[in-house]
């Protein structure tokens, strides 16, 4: 992203095909769009409109060939540059999602992705709560498995049948399958940290679970710590800077393991960065324990969220079938 290459801006080779350049300008637009980034929206502003810049010239045919002979140089001395303001860039953005706001056509719908849209997505771990129910599509209604006809449909993907595989693990400490989810912190393949997928199935005795990703025909087997759960439905509370927002309804779509926070895309604040004590995750959602003083043993544990008391700020977490802990809000994370 520091280089100049529209090539290495994109991550693709010179001589990617056209749709290798929509694969790679859909994927990091997503990644470096400021209000995806709230905790660092100068930086990501700057590489936002880079790679729509890049992306202008190298779908561009003539473009493209102009740049390829004579560089940037070239292709401005002909007159072709980009626009390289924020405005232009989310403009690029928005034309190529097909949708006014360029964020909304990545959680899909309107009012920060709380109403459906064409491709739906059972959110597994983040349905219920206030207000129902929810499936919504993080990927703004476009199929966003491209040619694949039936990612799932009749097979599974792994070669066999799905009437003939046996039954998924399931429990409370595990996230369902189709519930989509970010990958990141991937160490060993990189290039796939800021991906979204879709959960297919977890395997216990790799502690792994195997993940379809939008923007590709591949199924990555990661760990926990390698994913992190697209939440719908949570609910804003206690914030005191801005009381108007509290009880306002969001997709939670990231969050910061250093600053303990999540980042939460509203229905009327735009993106903002909250800690997780001003977050009330839906019924159903599977979290991590964490940072419990009283009961140090539950820490690092998953469970599934199954009573809310706002009263007193806590959850009910369900660990095994038998075994259930209360815990503040600002002890879990998603």
């Amino acid at each position: 992203m520091d280089s100049d290459d529209y090539y290495k801006v994109l991550g693709v080779p010179r001589d990617a095909t056209e749709a290798a350049i929509k694969k790679a300008y859909r994927k990091n637009a997503i990644k470096y769009h400021p209000d995806k980034n709230p905790d660092d929206r100068d930086a990501a502003e700057a590489k936002f409109k880079k790679v729509a810049e890049a992306y202008e010239v190298l779908s561009d045919k003539e473009k493209r060939q102009t740049y390829d002979q004579l560089g940037k140089a070239g292709v401005n001395s002909q007159g072709g540059m980009p626009n390289t303001s924020f405005s232009h860039a989310e403009d690029v953005f928005a034309q190529f999602f097909g949708g006014r706001d360029p964020f909304e056509a990545f959680f899909g719908g309107q009012n920060g992705g709380l109403q459906g849209s064409s491709f739906m997505f059972q959110q597994g771990g983040g349905g219920g709560g206030r207000g129902g129910g929810f499936q919504n599509d993080p990927f703004g209604g476009q199929n966003p498995f491209g040619g694949m006809q039936d990612p799932f449909g009749s097979t599974s993907g792994f070669g066999r049948p799905f009437n003939q595989r046996p039954q998924p693990p399931s429990g409370p400490n595990i996230i369902k399958p189709d519930v989509v989810v970010l990958v990141k912190n991937l160490r060993s393949a990189p290039q796939h940290n800021g991906s979204y997928g879709k959960i297919l199935e977890y395997d216990p005795s790799k502690d792994r679970y195997s993940v379809i990703l939008d923007d590709e025909d591949q199924v990555l087997s990661l760990k926990p710590d390698s994913i992190q759960q697209i939440v719908h439905n949570v609910e804003m509370v206690g914030l005191e800077s801005r009381p108007e927002l509290n009880g306002t309804m969001g997709v939670l779509f990231d969050y910061n393991e250093l600053k303990h926070r999540s980042n939460v895309k509203t229905s009327k604040g735009g993106a903002m960065s909250l800690q997780m004590a001003n977050v009330i995750l839906p019924i159903g959602t599977v979290v991590r324990i964490i940072n419990l003083s009283g009961a140090p043993r539950h820490n690092g544990r998953f469970g599934t969220v199954t009573a809310i008391h706002r009263d007193d700020g806590r959850y009910t977490i369900q660990l095994t079938n038998t075994e259930h802990v209360r815990v503040r809000f600002a002890n879990v994370r998603p």
